[in-house]
């Protein structure tokens, strides 16, 4: 099976969903927010903070090209690392 690695191929309809290396649009979105809950907007302008900032950009890409999930390694290290500490989170589950 072929890698999806670049941005303009973010989308790999034919490849199955694997829950262990892939991450859902739902996912991500509750990434987002729990980094939102945790670092939130910040200045008179409201800019995001650089978590969200790093998720929102994928969050993006999957919306524009119709993605209901995305390869793992597709992603860069920082919002890999992002989403495992979400995962990982023991605050409120919540959130």
């Amino acid at each position: 099976m072929r890698r999806c690695a670049a941005l303009s191929y973010i989308v790999c309809r034919r490849r199955r969903y694997n829950a262990d290396m892939d991450i859902t649009l739902s996912e991500l979105e509750q990434a987002i927010n729990y980094w939102r809950a945790v670092r939130p907007s910040s200045g008179e302008e409201r800019a995001l903070s650089p978590e969200v900032d790093a998720l929102a950009k994928w969050y993006a890409l999957m919306i524009f090209h119709h993605a209901g999930a995305l390869p793992a390694d597709a992603l860069d290290a920082g919002a890999v690392q992002l989403i495992d500490a979400w995962r990982n989170r023991t605050t409120d589950p919540a959130v």
